[in-house]
């Protein structure tokens, strides 16, 4: 199989490709409608609609360089990626952003052969079924979203478009009326779906569940009214999928054996992964190693089965949406009243993470609030909020997170 648009025309012309509420297209559509589109930058603000869908399938098809932007981010986030892109000297089939450790969102360079390989590995793991549908319910700007697209065109498959903005009603109900099979979710879309016993779909035969950690709770309870769902872990600079449980394994903890051909280690306890699914390198720089160290802490046990333990940095994961702190608080301290701050994840429930700001200054969470409102998506907002006349200091003379931590998980 190929990431190929003409391909997968030429080979399943009368196989269902993209449906939605307007109906379903054929691949053999879908090639004649992406040609048809009107040619429009590289550097795309994605959304789960048909002419996005289109757009995506043509510029892979064409190997045309191009780049994914959060639709959620503000004007000013979207600038910015958008002038890192064009200021890149490093060609890509795509590039997606993803938090990491400088401040601002790194921009990672994925190939179309790492893209291939990870559709490859994927349909060795879950084989796509002749009726499958997947259900697109991830921002494209993530990998997560993209991947779905990938394996689709690399398995012939189809790919049902849902709602914009999550709602477990709607969600539910579409993913019912369209006939889904497969669907994507992290753990918050879970607990919500779960709310009110609302059972699987009828149709749905598999959910990967990834995004960020599921509490064993979670998992159980779901299981328990009958959702197939298969704990999964991945980056986006593997191309999304790294370790997922089978469908013929599922097992109370873990995220299951890594996907064919990936491969998986664990230095010092931080996960590292090699193989033919790796990124090129990131904007600025270039993949220096044949192993891209994770971040993330895990273990594998004796039947090499991945588990994910947490972040060796200090990345919040919430609802699925990765928060670099260091960015939240360049924003914060951009007031001229606050004079410091410190932003940390606190557990929650739902969320998995609730992001959480202590700060130094004379000044209101509404006007805090309200700074930030042009300058940082919704998401990367603190949810909680604690004032100090300074910020804890560790014997090190560095902010002390994890005092800083403590003391955010006791506000209410």
């Amino acid at each position: 199989m190929t990431l190929s648009l003409r391909d997968a025309a030429r080979e399943a012309p009368s196989r269902i490709a993209l449906v939605d509420d307007e109906g379903a297209l054929t691949w053999a559509e879908v090639a004649r409608a992406a040609a048809a589109l009107t040619p429009e930058s590289p550097i795309l603000t994605a959304h789960a609609r048909r002419a996005d869908v289109l757009r995506i399938w043509n510029l892979l098809d064409a190997r045309t360089p191009f780049a994914l932007l959060h639709a959620r981010w503000t004007d000013a986030e979207r600038d910015e990626a958008r002038a890192r892109v064009q200021a890149s000297r490093h060609p890509a089939q795509v590039v997606v952003f993803t938090s990491g450790s400088t401040g601002k969102p790194k921009g990672v360079r994925l190939s179309a052969e790492a893209l291939g390989a990870a559709a490859e590995a994927h349909a060795r793991a879950l084989p796509w079924q002749p009726d499958d549908r997947w259900l697109l319910a991830m921002p494209l700007g993530h990998v997560g979203g993209l991947s779905i697209l990938t394996r689709a065109l690399w398995s012939r498959g189809a790919v049902v478009l849902g709602p914009e903005r999550f709602d477990p009603d709607t969600f539910h109900a579409a993913s019912t009326r369209l006939g889904v099979t497969l669907l994507s979710l992290v753990p918050t879309m879970l607990d919500r779906l779960l709310e009110d016993g609302r059972p699987p779909p009828p149709r749905l035969r598999a959910a990967l569940l990834g995004g960020a950690a599921c509490p064993p709770a979670l998992l159980r309870k779901g299981r328990e009214a009958g959702w197939p769902l298969l704990p999964t872990y991945g980056t986006s600079e593997t191309c999304a999928q790294v370790a997922t449980q089978r469908l013929d394994d599922p097992r109370p903890e873990g995220v299951g054996p890594p996907l064919p051909g990936v491969r998986v280690r664990v230095r010092d306890g931080a996960i590292e992964v090699a193989g033919p699914t790796l990124f090129d390198g990131l904007l600025e720089e270039e993949r220096s190693s044949d192993w891209y160290r994770t971040g993330d802490l895990g273990h594998l046990d004796e039947d090499g089965h991945l588990h994910v333990a947490g972040r060796v940095d200090d990345r919040i994961v919430s609802g699925g949406e990765n928060v670099d702190p260091l960015e939240v608080e360049a924003a914060l301290r951009a007031h001229p009243a606050v004079r410091d701050a410190c932003v940390v994840g606190v557990p929650d429930p739902r969320w998995g993470q609730r992001v959480a700001a202590m700060v130094v200054g004379e000044v209101s969470v509404a006007e805090l609030e309200a700074h930030l409102a042009p300058r940082l998506a919704r998401f990367k907002h603190p949810r909680r909020w604690r004032f100090a006349e300074a910020l804890p200091v560790a014997p090190s003379g560095k902010r002390d997170r994890r005092a800083v931590a403590t003391a955010l998980e006791r506000s209410t």
